[in-house]
């Protein structure tokens, strides 16, 4: 480096290196010489004389007219100005005096300081006259003298001055026209939040610490008789006194649509505060219009962020049904099947089963023949026996029957009992018995015929029925009586069961010796025309040929007949089935288990098909476009809900959906029906909060939304529907309270600022002009206070409208408010003293 730097007389200078080579008597006069080439240094006291001289001689020099040339003026020269007089008479007496500009803020406070000293005793005699007078100058005038009359006020005055002096430097450092500097002498004169620190920096600290005290209490009037007093008095009137205000800042808590504090209050006097505050201020209607907007958005974005994309949930309601409808299917299909197992098993048809039965039948009757053949063989053939009954019935017959009707007299009876070679009184057993038999076949054979002979078997019949009454009478204790009467009692029996009935009827041959009945209808001959009838063939044919072959074959008979009527088309039918039941009743009790059996088979289709019947119920409920499930799944996916809200019990359709939803593990089937259910909510209110109110006042509808929300989303749900009707009501009409602030000006802060403009008007007049712009600037300080205050109450609720905590504390204390360290720095401005009721900036 080429420069060394010097530290002269507390100022450093930079000096070429070669001072360094200097011999120490050079450089010593190097330095003095320095020093002398330096401007005199500003001190505090002497701004504070030039001050005293300035507003002395000023006051002097406004007053005389002849202080500088002109052509009324009687001396040449002037007689100059007092302020040179004065300076020149203090620096005679040894007492510093500043010249020129002040050189720092320190400086401009004293310059200032030493204005409002010098200018004092005269404001105080103004303000005396003042008070004199009537109206609002003398309430302005009394104020003041009384102020200014005390220790208090006098030292309040000059810190005062000085506050406003260092204000207008400032603004003219700036390069700020002579207006704006007046007005911020104006804001610097009133700030007394700035005393504290300048004082500390000033000479005369101990004097000025102890007088502080006393000038705030003195300001203190001034101070809270600013803005922020009338802000907050106005508040809380309109809030009905400080319990009411009290209690509407409690109510100002946050929220979830970012409301204003007003509509946080819900008090209808502080809405039209914020209507008022919007009407003053298009900026402010503006911005409170588009938070109203973002509320409403948000409330939105909120309550659909609540739930999931109902599409989710109608794809999962698909998935479920059509799982379902395949599920039924199954189960129809099961029962069907059930239906069929429920048909009594036939192993054989109804031919093979006849043809059986014919066949025991046949072999049954075989047998028995050989057995009457071998009881009859018994019986001595010698044996006589008397004819009398057999006689008796045979003439009858003949003498009884006119004669174009004795062709039907079987031959037997004419040839054994009316011709010459005839039955005498007694025949031999044998004789008797073979007559017998041949007479029980001409019976059998009568039947037998296309056109049977009823006539001709009946007087077949008759005699052999004597015949065996005659072999009967024969009997006795004796061995042949008994071998008689066992051969007889067979015979008869056997013509009951092989020759009578179902059975008989069967057996007949016909005249060619071919079957009368086919052996393969032998069944449905017996037993089918059902009733007493069908039982008496069963028993018939159980007395005949009791074998299991012959049960099994009646018992598969009987099943499947009951297939055919009751299962007609492979389908279980209910009334076909009692039916049967009811027509073979006596039948199926004379086969031992087969009214259970069939009975059982009822009891299963019956199942099956209710099974099949809830089945196709169920398929054809699923299927319908009617359902509530299929409205819902099958409508677009933001009206999906409507399905469940037009239901006549909304509740009870909510609750299906949510049973069906909460089978999803995937949890987006419920978050979807929760989502279409809140769609729902927001499309039929349109948003609206007290319509949205009133539907979740609804009992169905609370119930509908409860079945897929939580508790505590119900909850917020509730609280965005008061908020969004919060949001509304602050659109509505609210009552006439006037003007925002409804304040007037403080006359001792308009007293005071306009001394100060009168004295700074004075000083940019020029000769007699001086006079007449004291007096504007003062009178444009009286209109511009005039505003000021009120601007800054009423500017101070309208930045209240749109910050909660401010506006919570204009309802309450302060003090009483828990605010962070943040908010303190934000809120200060509002609440520091006079600077708050005048405000820098303005």
């Amino acid at each position: 480096m080429n420069t060394v730097t010097l530290e002269v007389e507390g100022r450093k200078v930079e000096v070429d290196r070669a001072f360094l080579d200097m011999s120490p008597q050079d450089q010593e006069a190097a330095v003095t010489e320095i020093a002398d080439s330096f401007e005199p240094r500003q001190t505090f006291m002497g701004n504070v004389n030039k001050g005293i001289a300035e507003a002395l001689g000023g006051a002097v020099d406004l007053l005389n007219p002849f202080d500088t040339p002109h052509s009324l003026n009687p001396f040449r020269d002037g007689t100059g100005s007092a302020v040179t007089g004065l300076e020149a008479a203090m620096e005679a007496g040894g007492v510093n005096v500043a010249h020129g500009e002040p050189d720092s803020l320190v400086n401009s406070f004293a310059r200032g300081s030493g204005n409002a000293a010098g200018a004092a005793p005269l404001g105080l005699g103004a303000m005396q006259v003042a008070a004199r007078m009537p109206g609002l100058l003398g309430m302005v005038g009394k104020d003041a003298a009384k102020s200014m009359s005390t220790t208090g006020g006098l030292i309040g005055e000059v810190i005062a001055g000085g506050s406003a002096q260092g204000a207008a430097d400032l603004a003219q450092e700036a390069g700020a026209g002579p207006m704006a500097q007046m007005l911020a002498g104006i804001a610097g004169g009133g700030a007394t939040a700035a005393i504290p620190g300048i004082v500390r920096a000033s000479p005369t600290t101990t004097l000025t610490r102890k007088a502080v005290g006393t000038v705030k209490r003195a300001a203190l009037p001034y101070t809270e008789a600013g803005g922020r007093e009338v802000a907050k008095a106005r508040m809380q009137s309109l809030a009905g006194g400080e319990d009411r205000a009290r209690e509407l800042a409690q109510r100002i808590q946050p929220g979830e649509l970012g409301l204003t504090p007003a509509q946080m209050t819900g008090d209808p006097n502080m809405l039209a505060i914020e209507q008022e505050a919007a009407r003053m201020n298009p900026n402010l209607r503006e911005r409170l219009a588009a938070r109203a907007t973002q509320s409403q958005e948000t409330a939105g974005q909120t309550i659909s962020g609540m739930g999931g994309d109902p599409a989710e949930a109608q794809r999962f309601f698909a998935q479920r049904r059509g799982q379902a409808r395949e599920s039924i299917k199954g189960m129809i299909q099961r029962a069907t099947q059930r239906d069929l197992d429920a048909r009594p098993s036939v192993r054989r048809t109804e031919a093979e089963n006849s043809q059986t039965v014919v066949a025991n039948l046949l072999d049954a009757e075989a047998e028995a023949l050989a057995t009457e053949r071998d009881l009859w063989a018994r019986v001595p053939h010698g044996t006589q026996i008397d004819t009398l009954g057999a006689q008796r019935a045979a003439r009858a017959i003949i003498e009884e029957t006119p004669g174009p009707s004795r062709k039907h007299i079987p031959q037997d009876i004419l040839t054994y009992f009316d011709g010459p070679n005839g039955f005498g009184d007694v025949e031999s057993v044998s004789e008797l018995h073979a007559l017998y038999s041949e007479l029980r076949q001409t019976a059998r054979e009568a039947m037998a015929r296309p056109v049977p002979n009823k006539r001709q078997a009946a007087m077949a019949n008759s005699v052999a029925e004597a015949i065996l009454d005659d072999l009967g009478a024969g009997g006795g204790s004796s061995e042949v009586g008994q071998a008689i009467d066992t051969a007889r009692a067979f015979s008869r029996e056997m013509h009951e069961v092989f020759g009578q009935g179902p059975v008989g009827s069967v057996l007949k041959r016909s005249i060619t010796g071919g079957d009368r009945v086919d052996p393969q209808a032998a069944l449905q001959s017996i037993m089918g025309a059902g009733g007493v009838k069908a039982k008496v063939g069963v028993e018939g044919v159980m007395r005949a040929a009791d074998t299991d072959s012959t049960e099994y074959a009646l018992r598969d008979f009987m099943a499947g007949k009951f297939n055919e009527n009751v299962f007609s088309g492979g389908q279980y039918r209910d009334s076909a089935a009692r039916s049967f039941m009811r027509r073979f009743d006596p039948a199926l009790e004379a086969i031992p288990g087969m009214r259970d059996e069939l009975a059982g088979s009822i009891q299963m289709a019956e199942g099956a098909q209710r099974t099949a019947q809830r089945g196709n119920a169920a398929l054809k409920s699923i299927d319908s476009n009617g359902s509530v499930r299929a409205g819902f799944e099958q409508a677009p996916s933001n009206k999906a809900a409507q399905a469940v809200f037009s239901a006549q019990r909304p509740s009870t359709a909510a609750q299906e959906l949510a049973r069906t939803a909460r089978k999803d593990p995937t949890g987006q089937a419920m978050a979807g029906l929760k989502g279409s259910f809140l769609d729902h909510l927001r499309a039929t209110t349109k948003m609206d909060g007290d319509k949205m109110l009133s539907a979740l006042a609804d009992p169905e509808t609370k119930q509908a939304l409860s079945t897929v929300l939580e508790p505590d989303e119900f909850q917020r749900l509730a609280t965005i529907a008061d908020e969004l009707s919060r949001v509304g009501k602050a659109k509505g009409q609210t009552p006439d309270i006037g003007s925002l602030s409804a304040a007037s000006p403080n006359r001792l802060i308009e007293n005071a600022a306009r001394i100060w403009a009168a004295n700074f008007g004075a000083s940019l007049g020029d000769n007699g002009a001086s006079l007449q712009t004291a007096q504007m600037a003062s009178g444009q300080v009286k209109r511009l206070l005039g505003r000021l205050q009120n601007d800054k109450a009423e500017q101070m609720l309208m930045d209240a409208v749109e910050d909660a905590e401010l506006f919570k504390m204009l309802l309450s204390d302060p003090q009483a408010v828990k605010i962070t360290p943040e908010m303190r720095s934000r809120l200060a401005p509002y609440f520091t003293g006079t600077g708050a009721a005048l405000g820098a900036e303005d």
